[in-house]
């Protein structure tokens, strides 16, 4: 019999302890906050897509020659041409020391 009344007691506690908790947790509140507001802040002009003023773009012409551009900065430099190194060592330039 005494299992009983500890069996109904723990029931009791449980049932309590359920009307007590919380129907959601705060995480599950605030769940994707930091998310939005990370892109909200990205946003330059939130009021954008209110205005009638025709974006500005490029023409035909100068859009080739951006991409052309664009394109000559993955080419190889010839051989003939010098290419730029940096220097490491301590000696010569203004890295000189005691000298």
């Amino acid at each position: 019999m005494r299992w009983w009344r500890l069996l109904a007691l723990l029931a009791a506690l449980v049932a309590a302890n359920l009307g007590c908790a919380p129907k959601e947790a705060w995480l599950q509140a605030e769940y994707g906050s930091s998310c939005r507001a990370a892109v909200s802040g990205q946003t330059l002009d939130p009021l954008a897509g209110r205005s009638i003023r025709p974006v500005a773009v490029m023409n035909a012409p100068e859009a080739a020659e951006v991409y052309v551009r664009y394109l000559k900065g993955f080419e190889k430099p010839a051989k003939g041409e010098p290419t730029y190194m940096i220097p490491l060592t301590s000696q010569g330039g203004s890295f000189s020391q005691g000298q």
